[in-house]
C-alpha cells in the first residue's frame, strides 16, 4: 500500500528541496526538534510532542527534484518502506508528489497516517508560501491532531 499526496506549491523547486532536506527547513513544517543533515547516509531524527522520536536515513538526494528517506527508527510496519519527495517545476511554481511506499496490505493505521502526512505536506506548503508552517509543538498543529 502507498500513501500518495500531490500538491502545487508557489515556490521554486530549489526552495522546496531546501525545506525538505535541511534542519532549518524541516523544523518549519514537521517538528522544531529535529537533527538533520542534507547528506546521503545521514540518519535524521524527528521528535514529536507525543514524545516519540522517528529516525530516517537519507537514501537519495537529487537536487532539486528527488529526496528519499528510509525509516530506521519507526513503527515496525514502516521499516521496509520508503518516503519519496518528487519535485517538478510547474508553471513557475513546484509540483510536489510525496509517496510513502511499501506499507503492508491492510495496514490498520493507513487512514491515520494518510491524514497525518497530508497535514505535514500542508504545513510544508504553508511554510513555503507564507513563511510559517504548522510543525509539531505549534498551537495550530494541536488543532489538527486526531488523537489530542
Amino acid at each position: 500500500m502507498n500513501i500518495v499526496i500531490e500538491i502545487n506549491i508557489a515556490a521554486t523547486p530549489e526552495n522546496v528541496f531546501e525545506a525538505i532536506t535541511t534542519e532549518h527547513g524541516i523544523a518549519g513544517w514537521i517538528t522544531p526538534r529535529v537533527k538533520a543533515q542534507p547528506s546521503v547516509g545521514a540518519v535524521n531524527e524527528y521528535t514529536f510532542d507525543s514524545g516519540n522520536t522517528l529516525g530516517f536515513r537519507v537514501e537519495s538526494l537529487e537536487r532539486p527534484e528527488r529526496v528519499v528517506w528510509k525509516p530506521v527508527q519507526a513503527p515496525a510496519e514502516w521499516l521496509e518502506t520508503r518516503l519519496t519527495f518528487a519535485v517538478a517545476e510547474a508553471s513557475g511554481a513546484s509540483r510536489l508528489t510525496f509517496t510513502h511506499s511499501g506499507l503492508p496490505e491492510g495496514y490498520p493505521a493507513y487512514g491515520f497516517f494518510t491524514y497525518c502526512w497530508s497535514q505535514y505536506i500542508r504545513s510544508l506548503k504553508l511554510l513555503l508560501e507564507t513563511g510559517s508552517g504548522e510543525p509539531d509543538f505549534s498551537p495550530a498543529s494541536r488543532a489538527w491532531k486526531p488523537l489530542n
